[in-house]
């Protein structure tokens, strides 16, 4: 039995292109082997970007209907939509500000209505990360809304002392979702009592394919970690503040001096006070 092909929209909290892919680009790149995906960037792209990207994807955009369109890129399969959005003005106002949230969310919402529209796209799964969006995403007409909470977003520090939007938007979003995803338990149980028969745990997960050739002998290890002491206790991702426990690695640093604590990352992603001073000071740290 063949399996339905579906269209599958994703409004992302992070751009396609980012560095680090995350869950996003994972979980779409893969969807997309048998479903068409509409990949929403997050943040604003000024005008002057979405021209030149325009133009070089010889995508017209004179006319009030086609400058209010998306630029549009293919990325493993996905497509790539990019929504204007001033994004000056959401700079300087901050992310709290109602301009900033209107600009960032309820502006591209409608754009991307007008784009499903003109598409003749009735019958997608809406699947948003951003709960910023708020509910109003029920309104777009659609097949299925799913909200995939992987993050306690409020928490972020770009939005500390000033989330209560944000915390009431994903309360309304979840009551107002077909599905709801959570990747840990503390997230279940927080969301859970918003959409009680419709909130589901689903654990984030590494790419299996991509890790387990650390096992195949073939697998080159380069010189700067063959040369370090076993055994090696690894870390892969962004070496932030507000995600990691740097005081906890440090204190593993300094039980297991026979190990080495590995960090493999940029630093400071989404935290810019991160400071990795402690973590630096310990010779078995890299």
């Amino acid at each position: 039995m063949s399996r339905e092909r579906l269209t599958i929209v994703c409004l992302s909290s992070q751009p396609w292109n980012d560095g680090m892919w995350t869950n996003k680009q994972h979980v779409m790149s893969r969807l997309a082997r048998d479903h068409r995906v509409l990949f929403v960037n997050f943040g604003p792209r000024p005008l002057p970007a979405l021209f030149k990207l325009k133009a070089e994807k010889q995508q017209n955009h004179f006319g009030v209907e086609r400058l209010l369109a998306p630029a549009v890129e293919e990325h493993h399969g996905v497509t790539v939509l990019d929504l204007w959005g001033p994004r000056v003005l959401v700079r300087a106002l901050g992310p709290n500000h109602p301009w900033s949230i209107y600009c960032t969310f309820d502006v591209r919402r409608a754009l991307l209505d007008r784009y499903l529209a003109r598409q003749s796209i009735e019958d997608a799964v809406l699947w948003v990360y951003h709960p910023g969006y708020g509910p109003a995403l029920a309104e777009i007409p659609r097949r299925l809304l799913v909200y995939d909470c992987v993050d306690e977003y409020s928490e972020f520090p770009e939005y500390r002392g000033g989330a209560h939007w944000l915390v009431e938007r994903e309360a309304a979003l979840c009551r107002a979702a077909d599905v709801v995803f959570t990747t840990s338990q503390g997230l279940f149980d927080k969301k859970r009592p918003l959409n009680p028969e419709r909130t589901h745990l689903v654990h984030n997960v590494g790419d299996f394919a991509h890790f387990s050739r650390s096992r195949d002998a073939s697998t080159e290890v380069p010189e700067d970690l063959r040369a370090l002491p076993k055994p090696i206790i690894g870390f892969l991702g962004a070496v932030s503040g507000y995600k990691l426990d740097i005081e906890w690695m440090v204190a593993l640093a300094r039980r297991h001096r026979e190990a080495s604590l590995v960090l493999v990352g940029p630093v400071g992603v989404g935290d810019k006070a991160t400071d990795v001073g402690m973590l630096a000071g310990e010779p078995n740290v890299h």
